[in-house]
């Protein structure tokens, strides 16, 4: 008798279908729907039992077995109802003729009736050998019969002692103590003596044995013989067992030592006290699914054993339905299959439906969405590819094997797969989960490629799920191992970061908030320094932490480094206040390289670096604009080498700059992608900047970081050359000795100062960084005060001079200029720039510069 209750209940558990134990190819749930399917009106489920071979061969009626193989092996009486319930239930023979005995002892137990009793032989095998020898004979038998909790208690495990000392009285010898010792990680030292007592004596009673039963002896290996003389005697036990089991009640199984049978609870202590009057026996039962469920989740831990899948029978059902239309050479059953698939669980414990996603356009089976590597994938072929095994897998899978082939649909099943595969993709369609890809709530996450994510809002490290909708990853495994061993060496050196840090923003903060002058956005005072005992602190970090040490050496100004830190902190911890570009000037070979190299290697997939043109040329709203779609996910956007010339679009920039607007973007054939940007905007040029127009919010959100030195393989003295070092660049390297650093460091930075900011740009700004800004704006003056001057008509030989205040009166008054705001110190600076004073016929006049022939006559051309 089977306890339904408890088979359903178990079957309900999410970790059942996840579940295969070894050398079977069914999952638990599988097996557990084909008992429930065997079972009768009365819950009882008829088993087919057979002898083993080795009594077999010897013409001895020895240990009995349950389920047969094949049904020419079945009395002839019994072939025509186990085909029946073959073709009913869809499995193997074998399937359908076992016992739950060959379940695992955990859900078996669960699932037989839950007023049983199971009352076992204790150490038969031990009980049979004693009785056939003298007791001088077997001393350490004796001992390890009265005292097996301690002779066992050495290697912590129940079930590899009873493998060591099971294999010693089988004839196993040191083969045998090496791979159990192996097995609990033990070596031979750990073995108490007793062990290998108990093996010499146990080769004296085989001797014995052999010498007593000749004709056993000379038909049998050593091993075999040992368990057939111990099954006449356990076998004789288990009939006195039964006859005395049946005047409690009935007798439900026969087993390899006892038997099963179902009595009154109340009956149960006096049948196990007559029993134990005959042999040595322990009584356990009854059983429940919570006790069940609670041995299976130690041993397997990582299962989902608190999750439930409401619609498992309905699964179950349409597989078999699938399998009954594939014997009778059907072939109408990819709704069927396109129902079942999704729920197929992988061997990654995820469902179908969970890892694949279809896209818009249903029909095309080569446009999916798939998860893997801890992201998802857009429209790959190797995720339809893939899909289709599933499926031509789930097919195979539902209809099973018989007599060793599969039916023959099975190889011209590829319309059935693409039938379904049409069907399913549909099914698998969800906008609003499309919609929510990259999203603001996916803000804090930072993925990596061996299946975990950082919360950047506490920086744990946690197991990514299909749930997370992201698509990009870092593009490498969390290095915690060496960050372990870096923080190891922190701490051993004295040094806590945090600490450091922290007198670095108090000491930043300080100086910033007394200068007498106030700036528009905080600022260092010239000339700050930290204090000798922090730059000491500093160096000591930088000893210590490879990444620290680069971003110094490429500025060798503390607070400038520490700027340059505070931005590159954005890009994992993506925080939603800043409202900032950043744009990194230099003549090249001074690190600016080596600073998108660390980006490309520490954010992967995160990292993008679009061409110069995605930001300068303009195209069609109602065009594609794959460049820009891009940029959806990222967390660093690094343009690179942008060219002399190249003049930017300013609205776009600011858009993208701003975290809080929406960019709009559309694929081939797509309906348009709406996302915010997330992203750190980093600009690298050895030549100035220059955009279309400039506002004030540009000039507030936009900073200008220089790069001093010149990295070169031969650095002059007392110049701004330092020594190049050439690995800085290569990804092993930096995988391997800056990333972990950097990771570390980004972190604290991140958690010190950009946390608590009120700001929306990184505070406060050095004095090279100002001035670095000052400079770019002032080369974008230069350039609109060139373009006005190209827009005033010229008179070539002007013979009427004018005066320098003239000419500053012409500018200042030009609706052009007026829009630039500029003092009259600065316009005049300005002009000098532009501007170049001549002599013609006595007269002073001006002229641009580079210009020969045209000059400005300023008389003759009044300024309005």
């Amino acid at each position: 008798a089977v306890n339904v209750e408890a088979l359903r209940q178990l079957c309900r558990l999410r970790a059942t279908d996840e579940l295969r134990f070894p050398d079977n190819p069914h999952t638990l749930r599988r097996e557990l729907f084909i008992v429930l399917k065997r079972l009768d009106s009365s819950n009882e489920m008829p088993v087919v039992w057979r002898d083993g071979p080795p009594c077999t061969r010897v013409g001895r009626k020895g240990r009995r077995y349950s389920g047969v193989s094949d049904v020419g092996q079945l009395p002839k009486e019994l072939q025509k109802d186990v085909e029946d319930i073959m073709e009913r239930v869809g499995a193997s023979c074998w399937d359908v003729t076992r016992g739950l005995f060959t379940l695992p002892r955990e859900v078996r137990n669960a699932l037989r009736a839950p007023e049983g009793l199971d009352v076992d032989q204790s150490m038969c095998h031990c009980y049979a050998q004693r009785s056939r020898h003298a007791p001088e004979d077997t001393p350490k038998l004796r001992h390890y019969i009265e005292n097996r909790t301690e002779c066992e208690a050495f290697l912590d495990d129940r079930d590899l002692a009873k493998e060591l000392f099971r294999g010693l009285m089988n004839t196993g010898g040191e083969p045998l103590i090496r791979r159990v010792l192996h097995k609990a990680n033990k070596t031979l030292q750990d073995m108490p003596k007793f062990v290998l007592e108990f093996q010499a004596e146990q080769s004296a009673l085989l001797g014995k044995d052999v010498a007593n039963h000749p004709e056993l002896a000379r038909q049998l290996p050593p091993g075999t013989l040992q368990s057939v003389l111990n099954e006449e005697y356990e076998r004789k036990n288990t009939d006195l067992l039964a006859e005395l089991s049946s005047t409690f009640g009935l007798v439900n199984s026969y087993e390899h030592d006892g038997i099963y049978c179902l009595a009154m609870a109340s009956q149960h202590s006096e049948l196990l006290a007559r029993a134990n009057a005959i042999v040595p026996v322990k009584g356990t039962g009854p059983w429940s699914v919570e006790t069940a469920v609670e041995a299976l989740r130690q041993r397997f831990p990582s299962l989902s054993w608190d999750e439930v899948d409401e619609h498992w029978e309905l699964q179950q059902e349409k597989c078999m339905e699938i399998r009954r239309r594939c014997l009778h050479g059907q072939k109408n059953f990819p709704k069927l299959l396109a129902d079942v698939v999704p729920y197929h669980r992988l061997a990654s414990g995820y469902m179908v439906k969970e890892v694949f996603k279809a896209v818009p356009v249903r029909e095309d089976k080569m446009c999916l969405m798939f998860f893997v590597d801890g992201c998802w994938r857009d429209q790959a072929a190797a995720s339809a590819s893939a899909l289709e095994d599933i499926v031509r897998d789930v097919l195979i899978n539902a209809i099973g094997r018989y007599k060793g082939d599969l039916p023959v649909v099975v190889h011209q099943m590829h319309p059935q797969v693409a039938t379904a595969l049409q069907r399913m993709n549909g099914g698998l369609f969800d906008m609003s989960w499309h919609l929510s890809l990259d999203g603001d709530d996916t803000r804090h996450i930072f993925a990596y490629n061996d299946g975990t994510f950082q919360d950047t809002r506490d920086y744990t490290l946690k197991p990514m799920h299909p749930g997370i909708p992201v698509t990009r990853n870092a593009d490498r495994p969390y290095p915690g191992a060496l960050i372990a061993e870096l923080e190891a060496k922190m701490t051993e050196e004295g040094l806590n970061l945090a600490e450091i840090l922290t007198r670095v923003k108090t000491q930043e903060m300080f100086a910033a908030t007394h200068v007498e002058e106030p700036t528009p956005c905080l600022a260092l005072p010239e000339g700050f320094r930290y204090s000798p005992e922090l730059e000491r602190d500093l160096d000591r970090v930088a000893s210590i932490l490879p990444f620290y040490e680069i971003m110094a050496s490429c500025h060798e100004d503390p607070p400038t480094t520490f700027h340059v830190l505070k931005g590159m902190a954005r890009v994992k911890a993506a925080p939603e206040n800043f409202e900032e570009a950043r744009f990194h000037q230099g003549e090249g070979q001074n690190g600016k390289g080596l600073m998108n190299a660390l980006f490309r290697t520490f954010c992967g997939e995160y990292h993008v670096e679009p061409k110069a043109d995605v930001f300068s040329a303009f195209s069609d709203p109602s065009g594609t604009s794959i460049p820009l779609l891009q940029l959806r996910g990222r967390r660093s956007m690094s343009v690179n080498e942008v060219e002399a010339g190249v003049k930017m679009r300013s609205g776009m920039l600011k858009d993208l700059r701003d975290q809080s607007s929406f960019v709009e973007a559309r694929g081939l054939y797509k309906d348009p992608v709406r996302f915010r940007p997330q992203f750190m905007m980093n600009f690298s040029s050895n030549a100035s900047f220059e955009f279309r127009a400039i506002d004030g919010g540009m000039r507030r959100s936009f900073t200008a970081i220089p790069w001093p030195f010149k990295f070169v393989a031969r650095p002059a003295p007392n110049s701004n050359e330092r020594q190049l070092r050439n690995n800085l660049k290569q990804r092993d390297f930096l995988l391997a000795n800056v990333i972990p650093s950097m990771e570390i460091i980004l972190k604290e930075v991140d958690l010190m100062f950009l946390r608590d900011s009120v700001s929306t740009l990184v505070e406060p700004r050095t004095q090279s960084i100002l001035a670095c800004t000052a400079h770019l704006f002032e080369s974008l003056q230069l350039q609109d005060i060139r373009e006005v001057l190209d827009s005033i008509p010229l008179s070539p030989n002007a013979a009427l001079a004018s005066s320098q205040g003239d000419v500053r009166k012409f500018f200042r008054d030009h609706d052009a200029v007026k829009g630039l705001k500029l003092s009259g110190k600065q316009l005049d600076r300005l002009l000098q720039e532009v501007l170049a004073p001549k002599t013609v016929r006595g007269k002073r006049v001006y002229s641009a510069k580079g210009s020969e022939e045209t000059f400005l006559n300023v008389a003759n051309e009044p300024p309005f």
